[in-house]
């Protein structure tokens, strides 16, 4: 299942990021999806929210 999200980041990380995505032949959404695995693999973060309930 896929879902929008939406950050609030630094201008030029942004920019830096969609360079080396378009380098490396990868959307943004790609390499942010890609790095944030990366984190929760190397973190070994196995954990899921709770849903909210308003």
């Amino acid at each position: 299942m896929k879902a929008k999200i939406t950050l609030t980041l630094d201008d030029a990380v942004i920019e830096q990021a969609k360079i080396y995505a378009q380098e490396q032949g990868i959307s943004l959404d790609e390499f942010i999806e890609n790095c944030l695995k990366s984190l929760i693999d190397e973190n070994n973060l196995t954990k899921t929210l709770e849903p909210e309930f308003d």
